[in-house]
C-alpha cells in the first residue's frame, strides 16, 4: 500500500517544503546573523523535523481513508446500489426516474449513514461501465459518464480504469487546475462480487482537512513559532530582495529630478485613465494618492464577495484583478473590495477597459 501513497504523500510533501523552506531562504538573504553554520545547519534540521512529521500526518490521514473505502468493498448496500441502480438508465443517458428512486430507498440510508461515520463530505458510487450513480453530496457528476468527453481524462477516471485493472484501492493523480481551481483527489476502490468488478466506491479527500495539516504548527513548539515568523518576513521581502530590483534601485538614486516629475505625472495620467474606465462600469472607484493601485468596491455590480468577482472577470472580460481579502489579517475587512493596477502602458489599459466594458455592458 505504500508504494500506492507514496507519488501522493510526495506531492504534498514538495508543497509543504516549498512552502516553508522558500521563505527560510529569504530571511537568509538578510539577516547575517543566519550566516553562521551552526543556526544554519539547526534552522534547516528545524525544517527537516517538521516536514517529516508532516509528512507522517499526511501517509496517515491517506491510509485511513483508504481503509474507509476498502472495507466497503464487499459491503451489501454498495455493491447493490451499483449493480441495481446501473440498469435504470437507457442508452442515450436517460433515466426511469421511478426506478432509480426505488433502488436507491434500499439503500441509500445504510450509504450515508457509513459517510457519516468516516465524517466524508462526498463519497460517490461509480457502476461497472463508469457511471455516477449516487453521490452523499450535491457534484455536477451525478449520472455523468466519466468515458464522456472532458471527463474521459480526468484523474478520477484514470484512477478508476487503474483499480478496475488492479482491483486494488487507489488514490486519484493529481490533474491541472480549471478556471483557478483544482480539482480534488480521491480515494478509489473495486466493489467486488463473486470477484467481479460491479462498481466502484469513491471517497473525495477533503482539501480543508489537507491545508489543516500542511499549515498548522500547533504543538511544535518553538519550531512553529520560527515558521511562522519567517512566513511573515518572507511576505513583506518579496518585492524588495531580488538581485534585480537592488541594481535598478540603485540606479534609480542617480536619476535627475526631472525624471521622477515625469514618472509621477505618466503615472498620474494612466491612474485617471483606468479610474475612469473602471467608474464606466459602474464601479466604486476609491480615491488614491499613492502607489500604483486602484481600489473598488464591487458591490454596486452586484457582487458581494470581491473573490467571487476575481474569479468571474478572467472569463467575463478576459480581464484579472486581486481581491483584498488575501492582503487582509481579517478577511472579511477586505470581503467585496478588489485591487487594480495602473502601472501599465496607456494602451494596455484602454485595452483592459475595453474588454471590461464588454463583458459589463451595463
Amino acid at each position: 500500500m505504500r508504494a500506492l501513497l507514496s507519488p501522493v504523500s510526495l506531492l504534498l510533501v514538495l508543497c509543504f517544503l516549498l512552502a516553508t523552506l522558500a521563505p527560510l531562504g529569504a530571511v537568509y538573504l538578510i539577516w547575517p546573523s543566519l550566516s553562521d553554520g551552526a543556526i544554519e545547519r539547526a534552522a534547516v534540521a528545524s525544517m527537516a523535523s517538521v516536514a517529516e512529521a508532516k509528512g507522517a500526518q499526511l501517509d496517515a490521514y491517506a491510509r485511513e481513508r483508504i481503509r474507509n473505502v476498502s472495507s466497503v468493498s464487499s459491503g451489501l448496500a454498495f455493491v447493490g446500489a451499483a449493480q441495481e441502480l446501473s440498469p435504470t438508465y437507457a442508452a442515450d443517458a436517460t433515466r426511469d426516474q421511478a426506478a432509480y428512486d426505488a433502488v436507491l430507498a434500499k439503500y441509500k440510508a445504510r450509504i450515508d449513514d457509513f459517510a457519516k461515520v468516516c465524517e466524508c463530505s462526498r463519497f460517490m458510487i461509480v457502476d461497472a461501465s463508469g457511471r455516477v450513480v449516487y453521490s452523499t453530496a450535491e457534484t455536477n457528476l451525478l449520472h455523468r459518464s466519466l468515458r464522456d468527453g472532458d471527463l474521459s481524462n480526468s484523474g478520477l477516471a484514470r484512477a478508476i480504469e487503474r483499480v478496475r485493472s488492479d482491483r486494488t484501492a487507489q488514490i486519484s493523480p493529481p490533474s491541472l487546475a480549471v478556471n483557478g481551481v483544482s480539482p480534488p483527489l480521491e480515494v478509489v476502490g473495486p466493489l467486488l462480487k463473486n470477484d467481479a468488478v460491479v462498481g466502484f466506491a469513491v471517497l473525495t479527500l477533503s482539501t480543508d482537512e489537507i491545508n489543516k495539516i500542511v499549515s498548522d504548527y500547533t504543538g511544535l513548539g518553538r519550531t512553529g513559532d520560527i515558521i511562522g515568523a519567517v512566513r511573515v518576513v518572507r511576505q513583506h521581502l518579496t518585492f524588495v530582495s531580488g538581485g534585480p530590483f537592488q541594481w535598478a534601485m540603485a540606479v534609480g538614486l542617480g536619476l535627475p529630478d526631472e525624471h521622477f516629475a515625469r514618472f509621477r505625472a505618466e503615472l498620474t495620467e494612466q491612474r485617471d485613465l483606468l479610474a475612469g474606465g473602471l467608474r464606466s462600469i459602474g464601479l466604486h472607484v476609491l480615491d488614491t494618492e499613492g502607489t500604483y493601485f486602484i481600489t473598488t468596491d464591487v458591490r454596486p455590480l452586484g457582487y458581494a464577495d470581491g473573490l467571487a468577482f476575481c474569479r468571474d472577470i478572467p472569463m467575463r472580460a478576459r480581464v484579472v484583478a486581486i481581491p483584498h481579502q488575501g492582503l487582509c489579517d481579517d478577511p472579511s475587512i477586505g470581503g467585496p473590495y478588489v485591487r487594480w493596477a495602473f502601472c501599465k502602458k496607456p494602451e494596455v489599459l484602454s485595452e483592459a477597459i475595453t474588454r471590461l466594458q464588454a463583458g459589463f455592458p451595463g
